[in-house]
């Protein structure tokens, strides 16, 4: 074998062995608070690419909120907040999280702002005129281990509700 095919050989498999053990390095959670955090992460990404089967899966068969509306309901608002959208960027706070049930459900309050153009910083959320809207969340950990939202409701909120005096300090 030449040595340029054994290069090339070198190369596919350490790109393969780099692919396969990329799993592995992952950030493992410690904790339920760790999963919540890790899934409202995963859930982030997936709005900014638009995965609508990640967006759903997040969402219990068994929702119901406040306002009566059921799961089939709100994948309709947030399929049409998608497409409506020509790019999705996404800065998000966590506010709480409350554990209750032997750390079966939990009580989220995050806070979300979401612009048009990469969100890197609170500081640039007046500028960039992004919409923030405070989330109030039941997720439930199901049967199948994933936490899913049970219940949720939303408000506008502030670029002060966001916390920019807490991060600036």
């Amino acid at each position: 074998m030449s040595p340029r095919r054994v290069a090339v050989l070198a190369v596919i498999l350490l790109f393969a062995a780099w692919y396969l053990g990329r799993d592995a390095c992952k950030r493992q959670p410690q904790n339920a608070r760790e999963e919540i955090e890790m899934r409202i992460e995963e859930v982030e990404q997936a709005a900014e690419k638009k995965e609508m089967g990640t967006l759903k899966d997040f969402v219990s068969q068994a929702y119901a909120d406040p306002q009566r509306r059921k799961r089939a309901e709100l994948e309709a608002i947030i399929l049409h907040w998608v497409l409506s959208q020509s790019s999705i960027h996404l800065l998000s706070r966590i506010e709480s999280i409350e554990l209750r049930q032997g750390e079966r459900e939990a009580e989220v309050i995050v806070v979300v702002a979401m612009a048009a153009r990469p969100l890197d910083s609170p500081t640039l959320l007046p500028s960039l005129h992004a919409d923030i809207y405070r989330f109030d969340a039941t997720l439930r950990k199901e049967a199948d281990g994933v936490w899913r939202v049970g219940a949720a409701r939303w408000e506008p909120a502030t670029v002060e509700d966001f916390g920019m005096d807490e991060q600036e300090e």
